[in-house]
């Protein structure tokens, strides 16, 4: 017998703790795994696109975004919620300036 339960919100998964599971949410469904094992080629890798990214964006016109990485939070337009962790991201600017001081806090970029 399957027991049907409500999609899961972002909020949810903001108020999990922090106990070193990687977390996302994919249509409102929960999913983790232990702690993630990186290596120098990722990291470098990850280094490598974001500058890239940031020369990019500086030439574009003001304003300009963010380039964020390091498990950054992106929150999806799905209906159920998908939250995830991203290694890099551009953010338009228009989703950085709807980010409040409470948006922040919880370190994901709604689109």
């Amino acid at each position: 017998m399957t027991i049907a339960t409500a999609p899961l919100t972002t909020a949810d998964l903001l108020a999990m703790p922090e106990d070193g599971k990687r977390r996302w949410l994919i249509k409102g469904e929960l999913r983790e795994k232990g702690m993630a094992i990186r290596n120098r080629f990722h990291s470098a890798t990850m280094a490598n696109v974001a500058t890239f990214l940031n020369l990019w964006r500086f030439n574009l016109p003001e304003p300009r975004g963010q380039v964020v990485c390091g498990e950054a939070g992106v929150i999806l337009p799905d209906d159920p919620t998908t939250t995830v962790g991203v290694d890099v991201a551009y953010v338009p600017p228009d989703v950085v300036i709807r980010q409040t001081d409470a948006t922040r806090s919880s370190t994901a970029f709604r689109r």
